[in-house]
């Protein structure tokens, strides 16, 4: 990865934990907030009519450039995301 992919990661990150705390208070950015299917594997269920939040993510996706020598890219994507907030042990 690059210094500019790095910054670009790390930007984005700063933007996420804003927009998780922004919405929840309560609940930290990174340690209270994770997908459906990450609270699942947890044993927690998202409490019914919960909405998620959508945050824009990158993925580190190594690929070979045209010397056959490994590069790492940035991929974007996005996740939508719970709160600890808005789920209850199964």
């Amino acid at each position: 990865m690059n210094s500019l992919d790095a910054q670009t990661f790390v930007h984005r990150s700063k933007i996420n934990a804003k927009i998780l705390e922004n919405t929840c208070p309560k609940c930290k950015a990174y340690k209270d907030w994770f997908t459906y299917n990450r609270w699942d594997a947890q044993n927690f269920q998202v409490k019914k009519g919960q909405h998620g939040t959508t945050i824009k993510s990158y993925h580190v996706v190594e690929m070979l450039d045209k010397n056959g020598k490994v590069k790492e890219e940035l991929h974007p994507h996005t996740a939508r995301v719970f709160c600890r907030c808005q789920v209850k042990e199964s």
